[in-house]
């Protein structure tokens, strides 16, 4: 996505809507939907870029979430 080839945004955009799936909202539809706007698939909707949109769940502890990812 930091590239500036419009054929690498193509390729996350397919990669982000493989890693949503199709049956459960994800934060994955948020970035496929920001590539597509940047491709100009797409009308900007500010309403999926909503934080609550997405959110299963509370990250209580941010700082632990965090080490435990980086072990």
């Amino acid at each position: 996505m930091a590239q500036v080839d419009a054929t690498a945004w193509t390729a996350a955009r397919k990669f982000c809507i493989t890693m949503a799936g199709s049956r459960t909202p994800s934060p994955f539809d948020r970035w496929a939907h920001v590539l597509a706007v940047r491709l100009g698939d797409a009308r900007l909707e500010a309403e999926a870029l909503h934080a609550g949109r997405h959110a299963t769940q509370e990250l209580g502890d941010p700082d632990g979430f965090a080490a435990a990812v980086g072990r």
